[in-house]
Formats: C-alpha cells, sequence, structure tokens
C-alpha cells in the first residue's frame, strides 16, 4: 500500500516601518554673498577674541580623552587590551611620491636627505635590474636615463630635477653649502650640480632638467663604478699633496671630499677647480702660467676636465693584488690626536675592512708608503652600507647580504655578528635617536627592528612588513608634525614614507650609558680572545730557531745524513 506525505514549513508575514528615500541626482548652486553692512574690522577682533579659547579647548581634547571609561573591566577573554597594543606597535604610512613622466623602469638607487630642510629629500633613478637584463646584449654599451629628483614633504610635484650623465650610485648634499651635490656613476664619473639657480615653475609646468656644473676628466679619475663619497668637514682641507692646512686657511665651509671606485684608488676633490686653475688658491696647489691660459673668465672653463686634487692607491699588508673598494666613510672623532683626523674607514669588494690615513707619519716615495693601518676579514660579500654611529664614534654598522657586524674601528675588533637573516638582507641604518635599536631592511619589503635593550639581542626585536616590492634605500628625516619618518625606495621607483611607534623613537632613560657598557663589555671580551689566540699560537710551535741551535754533534751529522738521503 502506497502512501504520500507532504509538510510544509510554517511561514509568517511580517513587516518593518522602514523609511526608503529612492537615489536621485541632486545639484547645489552657490555664491558669495557680502551683506551689506559687512565690517571687517569687527570680524577681525572677533577672532583675535575667540582664537585663544579655541585653542585651549582644542589642547584640552587632545590631552584629555573624554570618550574614555576608566571604571571599564574587561571579562575573560576580551582582547581589547592586546588589540591596543598592537595599534601602538603598528606603523602609519604618510604617503608615496613618485614621478610616472621619467618611466616607469626607474628604481631608487639611494637618497639623501637635506642637511638643513630636513623635509626635503633627493633620490637617484637609475635604470632597474630587471628592465636591463630583459633587454639583452643589445643594451649593453648604451648609456640609460638617470636622475636626481627632489622631494619636499606633502608635495607632490618635485622640486628640481638633476639630469645625471650615467646611473648615479651614489650622490650627497653639501652640508654647509646644500645647494651643491655632488655624485659618483656607474662609469666612473663624477659629477657636480648646482641647484641655487632653480626657477620656481608654476602650477601645470614641467620643470626642466639640471645638467652638471662640472664632469670629472675620464682618463685623470676613476676608471671603475664609483661606490661611495664623502664630505669632508668643513675644518678639514688639504693641498695637492694630501697634507691638512693649518687653521688659517680654513674656513668653516665644505669644499672638499673623497671618493673610493672599484679600481682600488682614493680620489680626493675640490669643487674650487676653476677658482685653483686660475692661481687664486696658491696654499692648495701651485699651477703653471701655461695651465692658466685660456681659463680668465667661467665661460671658458671646460666642464668635461674635472682632475682629482690628490689620489692614492693603498695595498694590501699581506700579499699582492688590488683592493677593490665599494664603501667608505670618514671617521670623524673628537679629542683625537692630529694624525687620526686623516683616517677613513673603506670596505672592499672582496668583504674586507680596512682603516687607511692618506697623510701617514713616514716619508719618502708617495708609492711605497703604508697608508693601510690594519685590514681584518669583515664578510664573505661585498658590503652594502658602512655607517658610523651617530652616538658612539668609535663603533660601526657593516651590512652585508646575510647578516651584519658591529666594529670597534679604533682597534680593528669586531665586537658583534648578528646571525644569518631568513631573507636577503639590502641595507642598514642606525636609528638617530636611539643608541640601542638598529633598522634593517629586506628583499622581502620588510624591516627588521634590532633593539640591544632587550633581553634577546642576538634575534631581531620586531619585523615589520611595509611595502610588497623590494626595498632598495633607506633613510630618516622629519617634518613639522613628526620627529621622526622613515623614508624607503622600492625597486619601482616609489619613495614611501612611514610613522614609526614612539617607543622606537624616544630613548629610554639612561639607554646612551647602558648601550655603551654593552659595547665595552663586547670590547674587552674579544681582546681577551684575541691574546688567548695569540698566545696559544706560540704554544703550538714546536721547532724555533733556538732549538735548533742547541742540536748536538752527533745529532747533526744524523740530520744532515737523513736530509742528504731525502734529496737524493
Amino acid at each position: 500500500m502506497n502512501h504520500a506525505f507532504t509538510q510544509i514549513p510554517q511561514s509568517v508575514s511580517s513587516s518593518s516601518q522602514t523609511v526608503y528615500n529612492r537615489q536621485v541626482n541632486k545639484a547645489t548652486s552657490y555664491d558669495i554673498v557680502i551683506p551689506s553692512n559687512y565690517d571687517e574690522q569687527e570680524l577681525l577682533d572677533t577672532l583675535k577674541r575667540v582664537a585663544p579659547l579655541l585653542e585651549g579647548a582644542l589642547q584640552d581634547n587632545a590631552v584629555v580623552d573624554i570618550f574614555v571609561d576608566y571604571l571599564d573591566i574587561p571579562e575573560k577573554g576580551d582582547t581589547s587590551i592586546f588589540r591596543r597594543a598592537e595599534e601602538d606597535e603598528a606603523v602609519k604610512a604618510l604617503g608615496n611620491y613618485a614621478d610616472l613622466k621619467l618611466g616607469d623602469n626607474l628604481e631608487v638607487h639611494c637618497m639623501d636627505v637635506h642637511p638643513i630642510e630636513k623635509d626635503m629629500i633627493a633620490v637617484s633613478l637609475c635604470q632597474a635590474r630587471l628592465a636591463s637584463e630583459s633587454k639583452g646584449i643589445s643594451s649593453f654599451g648604451k648609456s640609460s636615463p638617470a636622475f636626481i629628483v627632489g622631494w619636499k614633504l606633502g608635495n607632490q610635484t618635485p622640486e628640481f630635477y638633476l639630469r645625471s650623465p650615467e646611473d648615479c650610485f651614489v650622490f650627497h648634499f653639501n652640508p654647509s653649502q646644500p645647494h651643491l651635490i655632488v655624485a659618483g656613476c656607474r662609469n666612473g664619473t663624477v659629477a657636480l650640480w648646482d641647484t641655487s639657480k632653480v626657477n620656481k615653475c608654476r602650477r601645470g609646468e614641467t620643470k626642466s632638467a639640471i645638467e652638471p656644473i662640472l664632469k670629472s676628466n675620464p682618463e685623470h679619475g676613476p676608471k671603475r663604478t664609483v661606490g661611495d663619497l664623502c664630505w669632508l668637514p668643513p675644518h678639514i682641507h688639504i693641498n695637492a699633496q694630501g697634507q691638512i692646512l693649518h687653521q688659517d686657511f680654513v674656513s668653516k665651509t665644505s669644499f672638499q671630499f673623497f671618493t673610493v671606485s672599484g679600481d682600488g684608488q682614493i680620489y680626493f676633490w675640490d669643487v674650487r677647480f676653476l677658482e685653483i686653475i686660475q692661481g687664486k688658491l696658491p696654499h692648495i696647489a701651485k699651477v703653471k702660467q701655461s695651465s692658466k691660459q685660456g681659463f680668465d673668465t667661467d665661460d671658458d672653463f671646460p666642464v668635461a676636465k674635472w682632475l682629482p686634487l690628490f689620489k692614492i692607491k693603498p695595498k694590501r699588508l699581506q700579499g699582492s693584488g688590488e683592493i677593490s673598494f665599494c664603501r667608505a666613510f670618514f671617521l670623524n672623532i673628537e679629542n683625537e690626536l692630529k694624525f687620526k683626523r686623516s683616517q677613513i674607514v673603506v670596505s672592499s669588494e672582496e668583504g674586507d675592512l680596512l682603516s687607511v690615513d692618506w697623510c701617514p707619519k713616514s716619508e719618502g716615495d708617495t708609492e711605497s708608503q703604508d697608508y693601510v693601518q690594519w685590514l681584518k676579514k669583515d664578510h664573505n660579500r661585498p658590503c652594502l652600507n658602512l655607517s658610523q654611529s651617530p652616538f658612539f664614534p668609535d663603533f660601526v654598522l657593516s651590512v652585508s647580504d646575510w647578516n651584519f657586524h658591529l666594529w670597534h674601528v679604533t682597534e680593528g675588533l669586531l665586537v658583534f655578528s648578528s646571525p644569518m637573516a631568513e631573507s636577503s638582507i639590502t641595507g642598514g641604518i642606525w636609528s638617530p635617536t636611539r643608541p640601542g635599536v638598529i633598522y634593517v631592511t629586506t628583499v622581502d619589503g620588510s624591516i627588521e627592528i634590532w633593539d640591544f635593550m632587550t633581553e634577546g639581542c642576538y634575534a631581531p626585536h620586531k619585523t615589520m612588513p611595509l611595502i610588497p616590492s623590494s626595498i632598495t634605500a633607506v633613510d630618516f628625516t622629519s617634518s613639522a608634525s613628526s620627529s621622526q619618518i622613515l623614508v624607503v625606495g622600492d625597486e619601482r621607483g616609489v619613495l614611501h614614507m612611514f610613522e614609526l611607534p614612539a617607543h622606537f623613537v624616544h630613548p629610554y632613560p639612561h639607554e646612551q650609558d647602558y648601550m655603551q657598557k654593552f659595547l665595552t663589555r663586547e670590547v674587552n671580551c674579544h681582546s681577551m680572545l684575541v691574546e688567548r689566540s695569540n698566545e696559544k699560537s706560540k704554544k703550538n710551535c714546536t721547532i724555533t730557531i733556538e732549538e735548533t741551535n742547541c742540536l748536538t754533534e752527533e745529532e747533526e751529522i744524523i740530520f744532515l745524513e737523513l736530509e742528504r738521503d731525502f734529496l737524493s
């Protein structure tokens, strides 16, 4: 017998009294209406009277949170407190800067902050690696467009364009004359620009690129890529022999700098080259009369004949072969002896770290002088960044592809070596406000924050992802609203601004003293290890010259017979 069943769910009709307004197109027109009894002076007096009251109320609102509930006790499992802690650790993005008119195959290779106007930063845009590799052999030997672009925070229009003769790998503002910018290029060219003649364009107009006013002579300049350059301090000037001038001939302005390149030479340059050629600065270099002819005016001066003032070629302390330099900086240490004023720290492409004194005590032929004071093995790969600590001038940060080192350059000791990173490193920098913090950028667009004030200093305190592409340059700047802004450039030619959390900006109480004790302890520990290793090497020597001279006559005869049999 067949049976059929039917089940129908119960349904209830319901409605809600919700006001629904359909979307329509509307337009509003307005116009300025000035009343007939309008008194401008009365309005100004009212604003002057009300402005202090409004300012005080705004300050009270910024300091006191009127919406917080101090009697609110979180229940078990409530994560509001942890959520607030995560918000305090977060990085705030402030904006991006890019110029699409220059092309989309340019990457940020290096950057530098204006020494006076901290809200202005310049970046070097070079041909991207992936774009140059995709062109193949057809692109070899051809110069690619390269620019140095100046940005000002809050303004999406570049302040200036500098046209570079080749890909610019390093450039710096003059610390005392910021309108002068000097750069080193891929083909070894050293160029100088003057941005004081930049004309302000109106809105919508395109600024023209500035050409260099001086370019180095390729026959007398670097033969390979300029790895780094550094301005000499205003209180240090040298002559054509590399000797430091007396204070009577020194002004409070920087005119000289040095460059290091892959050809193993260190070149010293002077931006007053035209005045030197004309014989106006005899205390720096004496020029022959034949060289002065034809250079009476600035217009007759050829920009392609810029020659270095002085150069040296350091050699290895042991062995032979050239040293290819990639990074360098001037060792500016106060309260030191006079011969320390001519000391620079250089890193080589082979991974060595060495201290060079361009004005050594030895006299005689300059080629036979020992410019290298000490040479130590640093990394297995070339150094990516070499910078001096702003709080401890004796200590240097050396960054390579997979880790970074801290060196005590006065004694040539390696005091700290970080473990290998999970992803490849692209750069590193000291914190400008906290003595115990180091920032390391990686190829995956993240930044590692190493805080030596925490317990686990052998691992990054925090890793923050910033951008989806590789970070190619990093620096710090400031603005009116923020005391410290992290600036990073990527492989797509975009400049990114970030505001760091407050506890990474403001130092702890007595942080500099604690960091100094940590570094001093590491220096003492490594000095003790070096002494023990030297003593152990001496003890392992089994045969010395004195022992060989103490042999008896019978032992000498046996030794000579054995030697004769071995040679036969």
